[in-house]
Parts: structure tokens; sequence; C-alpha cells
């Protein structure tokens, strides 16, 4: 599964969390609840592992799961 979750990452660090949300729904065909519980738990991944990695947060922004 490591190497599925690269674009995915790429897609949460530039806060493309919507185009995430599409990926991992085709990547590993899950319902929409599932695939924002995956997105939101591999945010908090990233978050703990490569903050410095993260783009900067546009304004205004926010992800609620």
């Amino acid at each position: 599964m490591g190497g599925d979750w690269a674009e995915v990452d790429d897609c949460i660090l530039n806060w493309a969390n919507l185009r995430g949300i599409l990926l991992i729904r085709d990547t590993f065909d899950c319902s929409i609840p599932e695939a924002i519980d995956f997105l939101a738990a591999r945010m908090e991944e990233l978050r703990q592992t490569r903050p410095e990695d993260f783009a900067p947060k546009p304004e205004g922004y926010e992800f609620y799961s």
C-alpha cells in the first residue's frame, strides 16, 4: 500500500484534499465517507512524520472530517 500513497500524499501536502479523496476512492474502491476517513488519518500521520513538507495553508482553508 505504501506506493499507493505517494500521489495521495502529494495532494495532502499541497492542500488538494478533494483531489486526494477522489484518488483514494479510485485506488482503494471505497465510499466517500471511508475516503475522507483515510485522508484524515493519512493527513495526521504526515503532520507527525513530515510537518516541514506541508505547503503553506491557504488563507481561510479548513478541513473537517
